[in-house]
């Protein structure tokens, strides 16, 4: 789910075709560094072509990991259950 964040309009060559899509990141904070938790990317007309939410490195403790839930809407949960490495 891309959420009222900067995004990004980028142009891709789909099939000999120009599509412009959104790209759309949020990042967590761990200790004074932001690592990225989450990836979307939607079409011209909004529609989701790529979700994921990313891992935090290996070895972070999760209770140490600002989630920065407020904004990102990503939680300690949803990384845990949902996260990739």
């Amino acid at each position: 789910m891309v959420r009222h964040s900067m995004a990004s309009i980028l142009f891709l060559c789909i099939h000999d075709k120009m599509e412009a899509v959104g790209l759309d990141s949020e990042m967590i904070g761990i200790g004074s560094r932001s690592y990225l938790a989450q990836v979307s990317i939607v079409d011209f007309e909004g529609k989701p072509i790529y979700n994921e939410y990313v891992k935090p490195p290996a070895g972070i403790d999760y209770n140490a990991v600002n989630y920065r839930t407020r904004f990102s809407g990503i939680t300690k949960n949803i990384l845990k259950r949902e996260g990739r490495n």
